[in-house]
């Protein structure tokens, strides 16, 4: 255990390869930053064109496990993972904060979070950040949540998600899978896009097991709160948010 401290750095043109080997449910990656039961704080850094590939690489920028990274006014610009995270990944037990002026930009993933996926996390705040033009084949062109924030708050507020695309998945900007709650605040989604999915703007996902066994109290739920901007967001269903039957009954607002 130990502590990371980026301040005014610039980290770019990195690669690596994960082997086909390997059996850890988070992967391995971190084109630019990789940590692991650390503490980390990231300041006003330029993490760019970096890339991971390989059988379960994630995290083109950077990869997190086991870490509450402090992210403050730094670029994630034209990452690459050929798993999750084009931009970040961070898993189980992370705890992520990423603060003002942060941007996230043409990062690309070829599975789920074409910017930051966030997989068994303990909970995410985000706030007055920029997600624009990032891709992810399959589910949250912006970020993908799974299995995120176990009895704690899940929270997004004042960013800016534009032109986001999941282009075979769902949740254009946001795909939510598995999640206990998330709050979006004053945030906007303009012009993303779930061309072959549901919800241009968000997907919320809850698994068929879950819903039949789970009280109607119980199940999960979105929270849109004070005057989230939606606009031009398309999808081939829910052109701003969509849901599987059994997570939106009683469970949008």
């Amino acid at each position: 255990n130990g502590k990371i401290t980026l301040i005014s750095s610039s980290v770019m043109n990195n690669s690596i390869t994960r082997g086909s080997s390997g059996t850890n449910p988070s992967g391995g990656g971190g084109g630019g930053v990789a940590c692991e039961s650390t503490t980390v704080a990231i300041d006003q850094a330029d993490i760019s064109h970096n890339q991971v590939v390989g059988r379960n690489a994630r995290g083109g920028g950077g990869w997190f496990v086991s870490c509450n990274p402090v992210i403050h006014a730094s670029q994630w610009r034209h990452n690459y993972a050929q798993g999750r995270g084009g931009g970040i990944y961070f898993g189980k037990m992370s705890f992520p904060h990423i603060g003002v002026y942060s941007t996230f930009e043409n990062n690309y993933a070829m599975a789920s979070g074409g910017a930051i996926s966030c997989e068994q996390c303990t909970g995410f705040d985000m706030k007055r950040s920029m997600l624009a033009f990032n891709t992810a084949l399959m589910d949250g062109g912006g970020i993908a949540f799974t299995e995120t924030g176990a009895g704690i708050y899940t929270t997004i507020r004042h960013v800016n998600f534009s032109h986001c695309l999941a282009v075979h998945g769902n949740g254009g900007a946001v795909y939510v899978s598995q999640t206990s709650s998330l709050i979006l605040v004053t945030s906007s989604f303009v012009g993303n896009s779930a061309p072959k999915g549901g919800g241009g703007g968000i997907y919320w996902s809850i698994g068929f097991q879950q819903a039949r066994t789970d009280s109607l109290g119980s199940l999960p739920r979105v929270h849109l709160v004070e005057c989230n901007t939606r606009l031009n967001n398309t999808a081939w269903f829910g052109s701003f948010i969509a849901s599987s039957a059994y997570s939106i009954i009683g469970h949008y607002g």
